[in-house]
């Protein structure tokens, strides 16, 4: 979960990673699948400011990913 609550990112099985809204429960889109993992997500970190996160999968491939402000 983000720094700030407001975001939650989960990862699946397939390599997809989703973004989710806390507030509403709502699904708000997926990481780019270009760059999907090709292996089960098995660890995601948020930096500290919320403004970029971490995924980690059994691909051995760890990805930084940017957070879109609009």
């Amino acid at each position: 979960m983000r720094p700030d609550g407001r975001l939650l990112v989960t990862g699946r099985s397939d390599g997809t990673i989703n973004l989710w809204d806390t507030a509403t429960a709502k699904a708000l889109g997926q990481a780019a699948q270009e760059h999907r993992h090709q292996g089960t997500i098995n660890c995601l970190a948020f930096r500290s400011d919320g403004l970029q996160f971490a995924s980690a999968a059994a691909d051995g491939f760890v990805r930084l990913w940017s957070i879109n402000q609009e």
